[in-house]
């Protein structure tokens, strides 16, 4: 289906619309967000938060909080990717000042050692396969939440016209924090979407109202 989303700041480079799919095979339900994105930002070294991002959050109740994610009586699950993270990228920073084989003589100044040829770092780190999973309790419990990444599984892939994320997850829940996928019960899902060229972070992104998903046996 189309979602279709609205900025909590407005700006001209917002995500609109994004497309929504799921498939499951009796143990494990695929999510898949789809967005058009012309500059599928990955980058975190010029500003380590610039970095396109997406979000589900779920919920069993059949009348969820609206975008609060969550209550203490009401906890929602949240699944989150992002293109980029600084861990990704941890090992690299250190070739951007040059070559290991590099010494500083205080006489000399800089002094070449044998060595392999180094190419200098671009900068552009891989797209990242790790997703986090947490259980909200409210705007403030969310900034708090476990995150864990081990339970939710994600397949990200760009392209010329922008992104396709996969979330794939057991129907059962993994803890008792979690939600269970039971066909027939509905379940409700929001998406939330972050354009980092555009300079969104944080609270500033783009999100859905609640849709319906109902699994059929």
């Amino acid at each position: 289906i189309e979602v279709k989303l609205a900025p909590l700041r407005w700006h001209g480079e917002a995500v609109l619309s994004a497309r929504l799919a799921a498939v499951h095979d009796g143990r494990s339900i695929a999510l898949r967000v789809r967005w058009k994105d012309g500059t599928r930002e990955s980058q975190l070294l010029g500003d380590l938060l610039a970095a396109d991002a997406v979000a589900l959050q779920l919920s069993v109740s059949p009348r969820p909080p609206l975008f609060g994610m969550g209550s203490e009586s009401n906890p929602t699950n949240l699944w989150y990717w992002k293109s980029a993270r600084l861990e990704d990228v941890a090992g690299s920073l250190d070739l951007l000042e040059g070559g290991p084989h590099r010494a500083v003589d205080p006489r000399f100044g800089e002094v070449r050692l044998d060595g392999p040829v180094y190419h200098p770092f671009e900068g552009v780190p891989p797209v990242a396969v790790r997703g986090d999973e947490m259980t909200a309790t409210g705007v403030e419990g969310a900034r708090a939440a476990e995150r864990r990444r081990d339970d939710v599984q994600v397949f990200p892939t760009s392209n010329e016209d922008g992104w396709d994320v996969v979330f794939v997850r057991t129907l059962a829940a993994p803890t008792d924090r979690d939600l269970a996928f039971r066909a027939p019960e509905p379940v409700q899902v929001a998406v939330a979407v972050w354009n980092g060229s555009a300079g969104d972070r944080g609270a500033q992104k783009s999100i859905s109202i609640w849709q319906e998903l109902r699994l059929l046996p």
